[in-house]
């Protein structure tokens, strides 16, 4: 076949231009432009099996990484369960120790006065069991008389 003479892809390159309406006039593509135009869709083709391949390596490790993200989710709730009561309970010893500073009788542990010192204790100790909890927290210990 001659370079002058279009191939059977010349002739559908033309076809499917005449077709569409983007060109008035006869389109001649030669051989060589075919030849390249057959490159850049091997080595289109060859993007798109390394890409595949790549995905699936990366599947698993995505999978494993969705993993511990839940995993980590998990914990982050059971520190936060912890910490809550980690404070509820560096609240009762404090709430403790003001009852002997004050040395009262009977004191009811969510008195105004027992809270306030318990407040004091803890800053001494540099905890921070009070900070984040609203009065009724603070305070609610079911009614109970230290």
């Amino acid at each position: 076949m001659s370079a002058d003479m279009p191939t059977d892809i010349s002739k559908r390159l033309q076809a499917d231009a005449i077709f569409f309406g983007t060109r008035q006039e006869p389109l001649l593509v030669d051989d060589a432009v075919c030849r390249e135009m057959a490159e850049c869709w091997e080595i289109a083709a060859d993007e798109i099996e390394r890409l595949r391949k790549e995905h699936d390596e990366a599947e698993p490790l995505l999978d494993e990484l969705w993993d511990r993200r839940t995993e980590a989710t998990e914990l982050r709730s059971e520190i936060e369960r912890l910490r809550k009561e980690r404070d509820e309970a560096r609240r009762e010893v404090c709430k403790g120790e003001a009852m002997l500073r004050l040395q009262r009788n009977r004191v009811h542990r969510d008195s105004e006065e027992v809270v306030r010192m318990a407040k004091e204790i803890s800053v001494e100790r540099g905890w921070d069991c009070f900070d984040n909890y609203t009065e009724e927290e603070v305070t609610d210990d079911g009614g109970s008389e230290f």
